[in-house]
């Protein structure tokens, strides 16, 4: 239907101009011959105005043949010309869907290809009444990294972990109604396995740039949880729909710690400029401290790094003043330091003057203070935890409203690489 609208269309727009260049050209000699006769005689209407028409006619008959006959060569010529380029762009349009369908074909290939690939090292779960929960993997050889075992999806934070497992391995011997794992495979694949209700296995693979918090509790939809995550180990008994929304709703807290495991120090590493590095490391610093993931050691070591940094390379303290700052927060933070460690140094011993305020000692007072918390033994953990957390809210309340442009001959990579390197993980 497509193609004879465009001939109907292309038939419109030839056979009119054609009809009035027709008309032209029949009343041309007829026009010349008038005008002629009022030139001659004057505005008067001559008599058998119709007999001296038709005879004009009649005496230019010659002419109205050639005429006509170049008319219709030229029609027939632009109408050919108009079908052949009508039908090389049928043929080209063709062509490009064929070559279209190849590419889809070879991406479709490619793509299975390496599902293929990352399949192999996707691991398997077996329940075992006697031994326990065992990992199966394609190969003997190969393993998976930063495994975690929930054994309920209500209590999230106190999980079992291990740094890696290889197949035949034991994941726990306890065997709980509904138990859920993850895991990286060594290629870099987030795994989320799920046994529910005593006996209904879900495998879940996160798909690349996909989100591991998506869906969300009480948007669940199959589209939309297909567009983050893929399913594995279910070609013969593909996975009910309804018992993935219950498992995408039992692992929200669980996806948490998945999201967080892959987006760790993206913040950091995306930074663009130094206020947003900073920022971003103190936040990361502060969130991984209460959680308990990373090494208070490694979180001495960069925050000293980092406030040498600051102190001998930049030049842009003068420009600061203490009405920048949240003072009552900072004397708030400040209060609670002191009160919770009996050695602490005063933070600002003299804050209500604006005047006395300099940010080289801010920042040497802060390495005092950290070098006194690290080296204190008479704090718990937790009050450690705690303390350390309310020095980078202060460190965080004074550099989110410091502008650091530079930082003299070192580039921005450079401290991002400092960073990123010293960063220490806990192994579970």
């Amino acid at each position: 239907m497509k193609n004879k609208k465009n001939k109907q269309d292309d038939f419109k727009f030839f056979t009119w101009p054609l009809i009035l260049f027709i008309v032209f050209i029949f009343i041309f000699p007829i026009i010349v011959k008038a005008v002629r006769y009022f030139v001659y005689y004057g505005a008067t209407i001559p008599t058998e105005s119709l007999k001296l028409a038709l005879n004009v006619v009649v005496e230019n008959f010659s002419f109205y043949s050639t005429a006509l006959t170049i008319s219709f060569t030229v029609f027939v010529f632009v109408s050919n010309e108009r079908n052949r380029y009508r039908d090389d762009r049928k043929e080209r349009e063709k062509d490009r869907k064929e070559r279209e369908k190849e590419r889809e074909k070879d991406r479709k290939e490619k793509e299975k290809e390496l599902e293929q690939y990352k399949d192999h090292y996707r691991p398997s779960f077996v329940v075992d009444a006697t031994k326990g929960i065992i990992l199966i993997m394609r190969e003997d050889t190969l393993y998976i990294e930063n495994v975690k075992y929930y054994d309920s999806s209500d209590n999230t934070k106190n999980c079992i972990s291990k740094v890696s497992l290889k197949s035949g391995d034991i994941v726990s011997k306890k065997i709980p109604r509904s138990f859920y794992i993850t895991a990286t495979t060594i290629i870099g694949e987030e795994i989320l396995f799920g046994y529910l209700n005593g006996g209904i296995k879900i495998y879940k693979y996160l798909k690349s740039k996909g989100n591991a918090l998506h869906p969300g509790i009480g948007n669940y939809s199959d589209k939309s949880s297909s567009k983050d995550w893929g399913d594995y180990n279910n070609i013969s008994v593909p996975t009910d729909s309804t018992f993935s929304e219950i498992f995408f709703y039992n692992t929200y807290d669980i996806r948490e710690n998945v999201f967080l495991n892959t987006n760790k120090v993206k913040d950091i590493v995306e930074s663009r400029n130094f206020n947003k590095l900073l920022h971003s490391l103190f936040m990361f610093f502060s969130y991984e401290i209460e959680a308990n993931t990373v090494e208070l050691s490694s979180v001495y070591a960069v925050l000293q790094d980092v406030l040498d940094i600051l102190k001998y390379n930049t030049d842009c303290f003068d420009e600061i003043k203490k009405f920048d700052f949240n003072i009552e927060y900072i004397l708030n933070k400040e209060s609670y330091i002191v009160y919770n460690l009996p050695r602490a140094i005063g933070y600002f011993d003299s804050l209500d003057d604006i005047d006395t305020f300099f940010m080289m000692d801010f920042i040497d007072c802060m390495r005092r203070n950290l070098s006194v918390l690290r080296d204190e033994k008479n704090i718990d953990d937790s009050t450690e935890k705690f303390v350390l957390r309310d020095i980078i809210a202060i460190l965080l309340e004074v550099f989110d409203n410091t502008n650091i442009p530079s930082l003299g001959n070192i580039l921005l990579i450079n401290l991002k690489a400092e960073i990123f390197n010293n960063i220490h993980f806990k192994n579970y």
